[in-house]
């Protein structure tokens, strides 16, 4: 036996996921709010495992705008899965609900490719266009997965300091993770 609990095994990989997040986001030049580990019940979607909350960039940034506009996002979107593999080779991409990092990625991906339409005062991407744009939305999915994996790998000594630490404290500020990630480029 290792020593290490179940609980100790998951908070461990939910550290690594968020923190493969929050440097991607910090290095993508996102503002990062918390990164929190601890389990949160919330209303509709059940217990959390973590949670990197980001300032993400408003929908008009990319919408409609093209995948060089949303490839920085996804790439964020798609990072925690490829940093939770350094401790967890079996970790997979999470599509299971409509706030996975899987379903947000295709969504985001969609209203970038697609053109969006204004429909009682809210743009909308029509489900016609997704459609007929589903290969290449689906192309631009494999690039990111490509560049969010490449990323985990050549930042992976910041994401192992940032996992770490957030493994062991549970909650980290904006500051101590671009601390953590500024020691990671020093070493």
């Amino acid at each position: 036996m290792n020593g290490s609990s179940d609980g100790d095994v998951a908070a461990r990989c939910n550290a690594f996921h968020e923190a493969g997040h929050a440097v991607a986001a910090i290095l993508y030049g996102f503002k990062v709010i918390a990164v929190d580990i601890r389990p949160v019940v919330v209303p509709g979607l059940g217990q959390t495992l973590g949670s990197a909350e980001l300032a993400l960039p408003s929908p008009g940034s990319f919408l409609g705008k093209g995948e060089n506009a949303v490839m920085p996002l996804l790439v964020v979107l798609l990072a925690g899965v490829f940093a939770e593999q350094r401790v967890n080779p079996q970790a997979g991409l999470d599509i299971g609900h409509a706030q996975s990092d899987g379903q947000r990625a295709m969504k985001y991906a969609a209203g970038a490719i697609c053109k969006p339409l204004t429909r009682n005062g809210s743009l909308v991407t029509p489900g016609e266009e997704v459609q007929r744009q589903m290969p290449v939305i689906l192309e631009c999915i494999e690039k990111a997965r490509g560049l969010a994996q490449d990323f985990a790998n050549c930042h992976g000594a910041a994401i192992d300091l940032v996992g770490e630490s957030l493994a062991r404290s549970g909650i980290l500020t904006p500051s101590e993770v671009e601390q953590l990630i500024a020691a990671a480029v020093t070493k």
